[in-house]
């Protein structure tokens, strides 16, 4: 009897301690599986030096919508009033200012009015009206002459509410400006004696320093100026070579009569795809399409989450409102194009905005535009790869007083007329920020493995070893059933045998 009680004890305590143990793997085996199929990623920071120094996509405007002879051409009206004026300054000079921009602002909006984007982007400032080609330099320039960046710039325009904008060294098909980048950091020394008139050289001729890249002058063209009533200045952006950002977002105001240097830092990101919470995508080879996207044209090629933005803004606006949103750039192509004969969306008073539908809003800007970005910014997922770039900007005076008072090459017209500006990287050093999977496969196997080892006193060993024996007895089993079911199958007589008895006794 006590050997009995004994033995429900043991096997009491012994079911309670199993039971205890299997609780306790399921529920951590539950947890690393949510754990895992919850898709964490670990971020790791590290900096890397550059084999060499790429040039970055940099955009410039001014702050001139219209160049005077241009808008003289198009509107007979206006050049006989300002033919006028002229004549009125040469006795008041300072009566006829106002006048002066009140024609000019009368006249813009009716252009603005009448004439499409296209068209009103073709009266606008042109590269080469801002670019002096002499100054126009890479630092590979001397050891490529056939491959200057000048030539392989990638210029792309487009019209913008602050006038005409031009990105240069964006991302194409042609490789050519990657292979235009400094291998090393070492450089000419900007003392050359006996050069010109001077024994040293003025800061635009100078040999390239060590880590910059691009140098350019950009002439502002102060006699076809008509934004009279503003400050001489262009605006300058330094971004990803995927990117074609509004000038208004992230730009450094330059003045003429400077020389500016622009120091850049590198910093790159490399994300993950769905499942993963960064959830990124590559635009160079996946196209996103929408019901509500594809029945019109933007002209933005789409290679980045900035661009995938601005693409499907204008596309929506277009769509609703038939006309082309003046907080995006409106990319200037060939004049056959199905989408130049678009006009500015003017919010204030709803000219140029065509409405299908009988809709009382108001707010032209909301309706039309506003209120897609959210569902844009849902559809663009971040790029799997990105660049940035952290830009520290110094300038002096250029020329300077004492290079205008002894030297014959420079004067005070370039002061008024023209800035120098030149990029720079900070350092070859680059930082990169690159998301990884927290756990693997082979982790999820192994922090599985673990816990049935803990908790179950599972190993391979021994699970190869349960397994040999469970096949085995499946396998004896089955081999039994089948052997019982053929013996069982001989035993039983056939229904067409004809049992005849036996007759031998009664023969006797």
């Amino acid at each position: 009897m006590k050997s009995y009680k004994k033995k429900i004890i043991l096997y009491t305590l012994k079911t309670i301690a199993y039971t205890f143990c299997a609780l306790g793997c399921a529920y951590q085996v539950i947890s690393i599986l949510n754990l895992y199929f919850s898709f964490p990623t670990t971020v790791f920071s590290f900096v890397e030096i550059m084999n060499r120094l790429e040039l970055p996509a940099i955009t410039f405007c001014t702050n001139n919508l219209i160049m005077l002879d241009k808008m003289k051409q198009i509107d007979p009206e206006f050049n006989q009033s300002w033919t006028k004026l002229l004549e009125i300054s040469e006795q008041n000079s300072n009566q006829t200012r106002l006048l002066k921009q009140k024609l000019i602002d009368q006249t813009i909006r009716k252009l603005m009015d009448q004439l499409s984007v296209y068209d009103f982007s073709q009266l606008g400032t042109e590269w080469n009206d801002l670019l002096n080609n002499q100054y126009f330099k890479c630092a590979t320039d001397p050891y490529n002459v056939d491959k200057k960046c000048i030539d392989h710039s990638n210029i792309i325009q487009s019209a913008q509410e602050l006038g005409n904008c031009f990105t240069v060294f964006r991302w194409s098909e042609n490789r050519t400006l990657k292979d235009i980048a400094i291998k090393s950091g070492i450089s000419q020394s900007p003392v050359i004696r006996g050069v010109e008139d001077s024994l040293n050289l003025e800061i635009a001729d100078q040999p390239f320093h060590p880590n910059e890249v691009f140098r350019m002058m950009i002439n502002f063209s102060l006699n076809q100026r008509t934004t009279l009533n503003e400050k001489v200045m262009g605006h300058l952006a330094i971004h990803d070579e995927k990117e074609l950002p509004p000038i208004r977002n992230r730009n450094f105001i330059v003045y003429p009569g400077y020389y500016y240097e622009f120091y850049i830092s590198k910093e790159s990101g490399k994300y993950l795809s769905s499942p993963y919470v960064t959830d990124c995508i590559n635009y160079d080879r996946e196209k996103i399409w929408t019901t509500t996207m594809d029945t019109s044209k933007s002209q933005i090629n789409v290679m980045s989450r900035e661009t995938c933005i601005m693409d499907c803004l204008a596309k929506k606006t277009i769509n609703l409102c038939k006309c082309w949103p003046p907080e995006l750039p409106f990319i200037v192509m060939d004049h056959n194009n199905q989408s130049n004969h678009l006009k500015w969306c003017s919010w204030r008073d709803g000219t140029n905005i065509i409405v299908t539908n009988s809709s009382k809003e108001r707010n032209w800007f909301r309706y039309c535009f506003a209120r897609h970005e959210k569902q844009c910014k849902n559809l663009c997922k971040i790029e799997c790869k990105s660049d940035s770039y952290e830009v520290m900007r110094q300038k002096v005076i250029w020329p300077s007083q004492e290079r205008i008072d002894h030297s014959e090459k420079y004067d005070m017209t370039l002061r008024e007329c023209c800035t120098l500006i030149s990029i720079r990287f900070w350092s070859s050093e680059q930082s990169i920020q690159d998301y990884q999977p927290k756990y693997e496969f082979v982790e999820f196997i192994s922090y599985f493995g673990g816990l049935l080892s803990i908790w179950l006193g599972f190993s391979l060993v021994k699970t190869y070893d349960i397994g040999e024996l469970v096949s085995r007895k499946i396998i004896i089993y089955i081999w039994q059933y089948i052997k019982h079911f053929i013996s069982k199958r001989k035993l039983q007589p056939s229904r067409t045998t004809k049992i005849r008895p036996r007759v031998t006794r009664y023969l006797k």
